[in-house]
């Protein structure tokens, strides 16, 4: 079974009539524009796994975007205090992530991820009508935080508010000007070529966090391709040319020691975004994934009050 989950997992792409991988075992997926199949998990209050909670009980729907190479099941204890709170929450794997297809850690577009988050919002709304009409909220972390930050500036109309948890607006140590003409020849000329990797020792100071990351199998650990670190630089860049279309509200969360993505861009974010719904809250000595670090329940805390006082 975890073949299915791996890098070489060795499944078709990209037929549009193709049925998901056994669809008994792993019911959970939407295909995408590109025919790819991705995984997605639910979680609903109660735990039951089913829509059995009636909607008029919920308070609302929070999509979870999940950050570079991650998948859903890091995002296990974000989801349950959200159900705790009486929100129903819903996260995809990545194309490339996860249980998700897709080679590892490639894209031949960013704005692919953007296309896959604003689909699954429709399709969550299509499979679950009576949800559509719920406060509705994106929570983004990381490369997540990236991509639901262009969601959000292409469409703010679905969402009463957006979460970013460590934003990858920009690196913390981005590379020199000199390497970046240097990576788009790589990026057209060799896309697959590894050429970057992420040090994941610098996700968090809760090291059993660390450890559980090294030893989980769903979660990527391969180098970025030219392409995708090349499209995920143009990324960032359209997202702070665009920040006049930031008029949706939102919260930012930052760890003070976050060695992988920006600080300094998320307050500059913040600072020139338009809207008039927008705050910014870091956190003391905390590393990049500050829904895991030890602060992770004053993060949720401040999490969940920015969504209960617009739900309502």
């Amino acid at each position: 079974m975890l073949s299915l989950f791996s890098a070489a997992h060795g499944l078709p792409y990209a037929v549009a009539g193709r049925r998901p991988p056994d669809p008994e075992l792993f019911p959970n997926y939407m295909q995408n524009a590109q025919n790819l199949w991705l995984r997605f998990t639910e979680w609903w209050p109660h735990g039951d796994g089913r829509p059995a909670t009636h909607p008029a009980a919920l308070k609302g729907v929070v999509f979870v975007v999940p950050g570079l190479g991650e998948h859903t099941g890091r995002y296990d204890s974000v989801a349950l205090r959200l159900n705790r709170e009486g929100y129903v929450a819903f996260s995809m794997d990545n194309q490339g992530a996860g249980g998700s297809e897709g080679e590892r850690l490639y894209v031949e577009r960013f704005e692919y991820f953007v296309d896959d988050v604003c689909a699954f919002v429709r399709f969550v709304q299509q499979r679950y009508p009576a949800l559509k009409g719920l406060p509705t909220f994106l929570l983004g972390h990381s490369m997540g935080g990236l991509i639901s930050v262009r969601v959000a500036q292409r469409d703010p109309s679905p969402f009463r508010g957006v979460v970013l948890s460590g934003p990858a607006l920009s690196l913390t140590n981005p590379p020199p000007s000199f390497v970046l003409p240097l990576g788009s020849f790589f990026a057209q000329w060799v896309p697959k070529l590894p050429i970057f990797s992420v040090d994941v020792s610098l996700i968090s100071h809760n090291l059993p966090v660390f450890q559980f990351a090294m030893q989980d199998p769903f979660y990527a650990r391969v180098k970025l391709t030219a392409r995708f670190t090349a499209e995920m630089l143009r990324e960032q860049e359209r997202a702070a040319s665009d920040i006049d279309k930031s008029t949706f509200p939102f919260l930012i969360v930052h760890g003070e020691d976050d060695q992988l993505c920006s600080l300094s861009k998320s307050k500059w974010f913040h600072e020139h975004a338009p809207s008039k719904d927008k705050h910014l809250v870091s956190y003391a000595g905390a590393a990049h994934e500050v829904l895991t670090e030890v602060c992770r329940n004053d993060v949720m805390n401040d999490v969940v009050k920015f969504i209960n006082e617009r739900a309502t």
